[in-house]
């Protein structure tokens, strides 16, 4: 299930693993968003709006953490993200950005609660 993202809204997505050109994960402390490239509808990919340097996730080595601001998920449809740092490489990341009403439909909105009636219970003959 590819994830989605609520249109129009700023969030951060970890990507990765971001690795060298030797297959050793990237481990600089921050790649500068112009590392990050962004794909909107199938549209032609540019640097992200959000000039928000990604940062290394300390538990994971190879992995950032990519800012998107109101206006990088501003258009329906997949938006992909592309790490292209040089020397490295990273796979791509797909999300679906989806209106607001069907994202708190799906994800927001609280879990259902269900009750269950039970039957009577039922006693064990002893041995």
């Amino acid at each position: 299930m590819k994830d989605i993202l609520k249109q129009s809204t700023a969030v951060t997505k970890t990507i990765g693993p971001v690795m060298t050109i030797n297959g050793d994960p990237f481990t600089d402390a921050t790649l500068a968003s112009t590392n990050f490239w962004i794909g909107k509808a199938d549209g032609t990919l540019a640097n992200p709006h959000d000039t928000t340097a990604a940062t290394l996730d300390s538990g994971l080595s190879g992995y950032y953490h990519v800012s998107l601001d109101a206006t990088d998920t501003a258009t329906l449809g997949e938006l992909i993200i592309a790490a292209r740092p040089t020397g490295g490489y990273c796979p791509n990341r797909s999300f679906g950005v989806v209106p607001a009403a069907v994202y708190n439909e799906f994800i927001s909105a609280p879990t259902p609660t269900f009750e269950v009636e039970c039957p009577a219970a039922i006693e064990r003959p002893s041995c």
